[in-house]
């Protein structure tokens, strides 16, 4: 996801990849990747700040989201409807 903009629909307007499309209608599993570089970057130990971004990729149908958030295992662990 790294500097790709996207609207609320989903939309990746860098890429023109919709996520709604692939997730609800294609039923693909969406994996986005480095969830803490996403501009705005998330520091480690910002946990509000990671827990947001966690519901942000999640709200963009990310069926997976990883990070570099080792040291905040309660985010890792979270469990969302994408969508």
């Amino acid at each position: 996801m790294g500097g790709a903009r996207r609207t609320a629909a989903g939309i990746d307007t860098a890429h023109g990849i919709d996520t709604a499309q692939c997730a609800d209608t294609n039923h693909y599993l969406l994996v986005m990747t480095d969830a803490q570089s996403i501009a705005p970057a998330v520091a480690a130990g910002d946990l509000a700040a990671a827990q947001a971004r966690v519901t942000q990729v999640a709200g963009l149908h990310a069926s997976v989201a990883s990070s570099d958030w080792a040291s905040m295992p309660s985010v890792n662990a979270t469990l969302l409807d994408r969508g």
